[in-house]
Parts: C-alpha cells; sequence; structure tokens
C-alpha cells in the first residue's frame, strides 16, 4: 500500500495557476487521501479526536506527540515526515 500511496502523491493534479494540488495541502492530509482514508476514519483507527486531525489538517501543530506517533502508525510514514514538514508540502 505504501508505493501505491507514493504514486497517489507523486499523481497530484497541477491547477491552472502553475501550483500543483500538494501546494495547498498538508502532509497529513496529503498522506491521508492518499492512503484513501477520510478524516474520521484516521480518527478512529488513530483513536485520537476528530478535532486533532483536523487541526493537524489546518497547520496546528500543537497536538501531543503521541498523536503524532499514532497517526504516523496509520499512515504508514515515518514520523520525521510528519514532523519535519511545514504546514504545506511542496513540490
Amino acid at each position: 500500500m505504501r508505493a501505491d500511496a507514493q504514486r497517489q502523491l507523486k499523481s497530484l493534479r497541477t491547477r491552472p495557476n502553475g501550483h500543483s494540488e500538494a501546494d495547498e495541502i498538508n502532509i497529513v492530509e496529503a498522506w491521508r487521501r492518499a492512503n484513501n482514508l477520510t478524516q474520521e476514519e484516521l480518527s478512529r483507527r488513530a483513536d485520537v479526536s476528530i478535532a486533532e486531525i483536523v487541526d493537524i489538517e489546518t497547520g496546528n501543530f500543537s497536538s501531543p506527540m503521541i498523536t503524532y506517533i499514532k497517526i504516523s502508525r496509520i499512515l504508514r510514514v515515518h514520523i520525521s515526515t510528519i514532523l519535519g514538514s511545514s504546514k504545506n508540502i511542496t513540490s
């Protein structure tokens, strides 16, 4: 599944303004979408509140470390990918 997720991230659409879809979304959101999960599904599987998922996806990175660990496990991505990113990923 990880290879599929990576392919999906690479194939995010380029918009008419020259920016890719990935330029405008958060890294957690991008990996969640690449894994075909809704916010609710990620919340349930990671055992964190939906409010935390929403906060993280909108750039509020003030959740406890355990939250990021749980999310990274579900998304099958190294924690540094999530924590080492800024609010938006760039292409």
